[in-house]
């Protein structure tokens, strides 16, 4: 289950800058890490997917003159992909069982259990108990004592849950609030294309986090805070083309 997470940090890139420099060589890396995750990483990881191109297309939207057009077009395509989906699920089942392969991804598609918790509601409920007993919270890694009940990993499984439990209700709220907007702080930059790429690869790396694991020793989170720490100074330092 872990194996899509582990490698997702570089088809992101791969596709980004497939997207942005029409490299040849970026595509097939994309290609072949997302292939790895289809047939042996789990669903999670499309998450991250998911948000990365809804993000990529906003900000190229915000950044058009021709915002209209792109606009259509891209509610084009998401109608063309809906009426398609059915058959592209099953051109992509029937090929890997020509490869002698199989995609637990695929597989719950089609057997309609793709939005199974897996168990989820249950652990988000007992997070949610525990931030009602204690709102002051229970401090680093503080649901480990309740959660190891429900899952062997011992964490909630959900970012904004797991902050609310360690630090509290109204430190954790700020936390969250300042993540938030820290984050759209990046995202508007403008003219700052290169720091905006690579705090969205890692940025929708980190959107493991809404589904699974902890966020003390995420890649994706740390590396996210990271790059906008560096992106928002070299900003105020004026060391970035194309400064406002």
């Amino acid at each position: 289950l872990s194996l899509g997470y582990n490698i997702l940090l570089f088809p992101l890139a791969y596709l980004y800058s497939a997207l942005e420099e029409k490299n040849i060589f970026d595509w097939i890396g994309a290609i072949i890490g997302f292939s790895m995750i289809l047939i042996a990483g789990s669903r999670g990881p499309f998450l991250a997917v998911a948000i990365f191109a809804l993000i990529y297309v906003m900000l190229k939207i915000s950044n058009s003159r021709k915002r209209v057009v792109l606009m259509l077009s891209v509610v084009l395509g998401f109608i063309l992909l809906w009426v398609l989906y059915p058959f592209i699920i099953m051109w992509l089942s029937n090929l890997l069982e020509q490869l002698g392969l199989s995609s637990r991804f695929l597989t719950k598609l089609m057997a309609g259990d793709i939005f199974d918790d897996t168990g989820r509601n249950r652990i988000w409920g007992a997070a949610v108990e525990m931030i009602r007993s204690n709102p002051f919270g229970y401090g680093a890694m503080g649901s480990r004592p309740v959660m190891y009940n429900y899952v062997y990993a011992a964490h909630p499984h959900q970012i904004f849950l797991e902050i609310l439990i360690d630090f509290g209700v109204f430190i954790g709220s700020a936390i969250i609030i300042w993540m938030l907007i820290y984050s759209l702080k990046v995202f508007r930059m403008r003219g700052q294309d290169e720091w905006r790429g690579v705090f969205l690869i890692f940025f929708a790396r980190a959107c493991q986090l809404l589904i699974s694991v902890t966020f003390w020793h995420s890649i994706g989170l740390w590396g996210t805070v990271a790059v906008g720490y560096c992106a928002l100074r070299a900003r105020k330092r004026g060391t970035i083309h194309g400064r406002e």
